[in-house]
């Protein structure tokens, strides 16, 4: 080996050496950070056991495994384009990697698991631009920012409802056009024969599973679909929704078929349990190919080898466009066939001077300039060693974040009266119903009972029952409670109008609430018959009562950011039905409900929110 090739050799192998070096480093503090460090969920799991720990039926997310494969995959998929495209670390990557970490402060800081994993992209993609240039980070953005898939999104139990509702409509329609008359009341399905018994559009049924399923391989498709452009790219994974929209229709209509006309004990369990996999997501497959050949006027995926060679060829021509002409061409210029080439001595000599050739380590006027040991400025050198150090110093903060760790309990009890111990009143604890169960985490917690009020002569309970109801949020406040306007529409209410509304307390305190009033129309003995429900709620935290859920929440935002703490919620809500259109039994109705809610709360509610 030529002694002046030596130096560019040894100094790229010790720049790799650094590169590797520093990007191991980089990425044990972040599973230090992530992985090992339990700061989450009352500081018993870390960023990602919390994030494992949310991949369940609960959340309907049984398959976010699968979402970090998928990113790996399309992360080896971009590495094949990288390889063309010449190492250029910046510096510029460190500001990633800062608003990452920053994020990862504000997640400590609020009890936010969501938001550290949420910052994790933006560090992956922070590494990749400083170790590697802007261009391989621009190749691997989509593949790092895909984890977002993997985050359940807040309130996501709740959001099943209006997929539950739009599950149910569908089917009844496609159900008749089938011949099957049925009757529908909210979610709740039966035959308008009798021939089966009636179907309840769980959670489960709703395609919201289904769905955030099908976008996670919709977009993972979209990205690998190599020859498409920007916008066929989107429309094809943004397609997932209507797809699963229609397919989960007709998989829920196909069960009251199958119970109508084939056996309903097959229906509502085998078919039930098999239809997803044999039905819904071969269709809803078939449907994002027919839409990627349509798009691409192609079978999809038919060409790939063709595009990844005309990626190849363009990456090849923006790096010799990128590259000095005298670097690019080292050959030397032809010479014209009419002048005589001199001979191959003579072009050694004139090639090297003696002055030139008596010179140790110069190059040739015509050599190919190579980047001497010293010759790579230092903030490539910062850019190469920067971000563990970066990385350490910024996540390290989170020990000096003030902070509490613990939920503060909320200040009302769950213990309400039963019997007469209430005056005017006569109460019974009852249990939540299995609805009410599904819908919410499984660390949620609730106290019900019923009231009716009590004739003072006759001392016997009269009125319409008064239900009560309480319900304590879980670690995760986003999936443990909810407004009622999300979850009362799945029990067939209707016409349902929001109002605020102000209480007197029987200590004189003034309690602002919000008053729901609908309307819900049952099938008995063949006919159709309205009720009119009224409903009064507020939100009880630690140390505030909320009259809304949007209060309820910059409340909390406030709490988690500002004083580094946060409260454990409580939803409290009375309410109780009359005949339709009474006004009458409407005015007596309102008058109870306001009455018990006056006598109730001074005694669930702790001393310190009770101010008049």
């Amino acid at each position: 080996m030529s002694q002046d090739k030596a130096p560019y050799k040894n100094t790229k192998t010790h720049l790799k050496l650094v590169t590797y070096i520093s990007c191991a480093l980089a990425l044990a503090v972040i599973f230090f950070f992530y992985g090992w460090l339990q700061i989450f969920v009352e500081g018993l799991c870390s960023a990602f056991f919390w994030l494992r720990s949310t991949w369940n039926t609960e959340n309907d997310y049984e398959h976010g495994w699968l979402i970090p494969l998928f990113a790996l995959y399309m992360l080896y998929h971009a590495w094949g384009s990288m390889k063309s495209i010449p190492q250029k670390p910046s510096l510029y990557g460190l500001l990633s990697i800062a608003f990452g970490a920053l994020l990862y402060l504000l997640a400590v800081r609020t009890m936010q698991g969501r938001i550290a994993i949420a910052a994790l992209p933006f560090m992956l993609c922070g590494l990749i631009w400083c170790y590697k240039g802007g261009r391989a980070a621009w190749h691997c953005l989509f593949p790092c920012f895909f984890l977002w898939l993997a985050i359940p999104l807040p309130g996501f139990q709740q959001a099943t409802v209006g997929m539950q509702l739009l599950a149910s409509q569908a089917a009844h329609t496609l159900a008749g056009w089938c011949g099957v008359q049925t009757i529908l009341e909210g979610t709740n399905i039966s035959s308008a024969t009798g021939n089966w018994d009636a179907f309840d559009i769980a959670g489960g049924c709703s395609g919201m599973r289904s769905l955030m399923a099908l976008i996670m391989i919709s977009a993972a498709w979209g990205y690998l679909a190599d020859r498409l452009s920007l916008w066929k790219r989107c429309v094809l994974a943004l397609s997932a929704i209507p797809l699963s929209i229609i397919a989960n229709a007709f998989r829920v209509a196909s069960i009251f078929v199958c119970a109508e006309y084939i056996n309903p004990v097959f229906a509502s369990k085998t078919w039930h349990d098999w239809s997803g996999l044999l039905f819904f997501f071969p269709a809803s497959l078939i449907g994002l190919a027919l839409l990627h050949a349509l798009l691409a006027g192609e079978l999809p995926f038919c060409s790939r080898r063709r595009t990844v060679t005309r990626r190849h060829t363009a990456d090849t021509r923006q790096h010799t466009a990128d590259t000095p002409a005298s670097v690019a061409s080292p050959s030397v210029p032809s010479t014209p066939a009419s002048v005589p080439s001199p001979p191959a001595s003579e072009l050694r000599q004139a090639s090297t001077s003696p002055s030139e050739a008596a010179t140790p380590g110069k190059q040739p006027a015509n050599a190919i300039p190579r980047p001497s040991a010293d010759s790579y400025p230092r903030t490539t050198l910062a850019a190469l060693i920067l971000p563990p150090i970066l990385l350490t110093a910024m996540m390290s903060l989170v020990w000096f974040i003030p902070h509490e760790v613990k939920l503060r309990e909320s200040a009302i009890s769950p213990e309400l009266p039963v019997g007469s111990s209430l005056p005017g009143w006569y109460g019974v604890r009852t249990q939540e119903s299995e609805i009410e169960r599904n819908v919410l985490a499984a660390d949620t917690k609730f106290s019900k009972g019923i009231y009716q009020r009590i004739n003072r002569i006759t001392d016997q309970a009269e009125g319409a029952p008064i239900t009560v109801s309480i319900v304590y949020s879980g670690n995760d406040m986003n999936s443990s409670i909810h407004r009622p306007e999300r979850c009362l529409p799945a029990q067939g209410h209707r016409q349902l109008q929001a109002s605020a509304s102000v209480i007197t307390l029987s200590n004189g305190m003034r309690l602002p609430c919000t008053r729901l009033d609908s309307t819900v129309v049952s099938e008995e003995n063949g006919h159709e018959t309205a009720y009119d429900y009224i409903h009064y709620y507020v939100f009880v935290g630690n140390d505030a009562i909320c009259p809304s859920h949007y209060s309820r929440t910059l409340h909390d935002v406030y709490d988690r950011i500002v004083r580094g703490y946060t409260q454990r919620w409580a939803y409290f809500q009375v309410g109780t039905s009359c005949e339709h259109r009474d006004s009458t039994a409407a005015a007596k109705m309102d008058k109870d409900v306001r009455n018990l809610i006056g006598q109730l709360l001074p005694r669930l509610l702790n001393n310190s929110l009770l101010k008049p």
